[in-house]
């Protein structure tokens, strides 16, 4: 067993290939179970392995239908200090054209996240239909809200009304 875990062949590959090497080359009553506990005493795999991972749903499909349709946001830090103290970054993907923004912030309140979207994407390429986040901290509070936009279409592009309304004094 040890030149099958640890030999040229095995290099501690896991249980199941393990099972494979073991059995092409011998068989004995209650092999299997010998095998198992030989692999939990092992103290390099039981570093690494922590058991079965979790089920995970379905990936479900993002139709989108233009560019700056809809726009996935994300927030990343604290990352180390840079010369202007900026911290954080902000992630702005279009799932259209794959462009992405990397806008650096100083901190992550709703107000510094808002102010930077709106001055730096939102009145660069337009006002989305959406905006998709993670389930994580809301980085919008309840200081700005964004419009909602009926699913129809434009000669031109959005209309011209469609205009955020956030809060961003202080």
């Amino acid at each position: 067993m040890d030149i099958v875990h640890t030999g040229l062949t095995g290099s501690h590959v896991g249980m199941g290939k393990m099972m494979n090497q073991l059995f092409r080359r011998a068989w004995w009553p209650g092999w299997r179970a010998d095998l198992r506990r030989y692999y939990r005493r092992c103290p390099q795999c039981s570093r690494y392995h922590h058991g079965a991972l979790p089920r995970q749903g379905l990936l479900q499909s993002n139709r989108v239908g233009a560019v700056f349709e809809r726009l996935s946001i994300d927030l990343t830090g604290p990352h180390p200090h840079y010369k202007k103290g900026n911290v954080y970054i902000l992630t702005v993907v279009c799932p259209f054209s794959k462009r992405c923004e990397c806008i650096p912030l100083r901190n992550k309140e709703a107000v510094t996240v808002a102010r930077a979207l709106v001055e730096q994407v939102f009145c660069r390429y337009g006002m989305p239909f959406a905006l998709l986040s993670d389930r994580g901290a809301r980085p919008l509070g309840p200081s700005c809200r964004l419009p909602t936009a009926s699913p129809g279409r434009w000669i031109g592009g959005r209309p011209p009304d469609m205009v955020a309304s956030c809060d961003l004094s202080g």
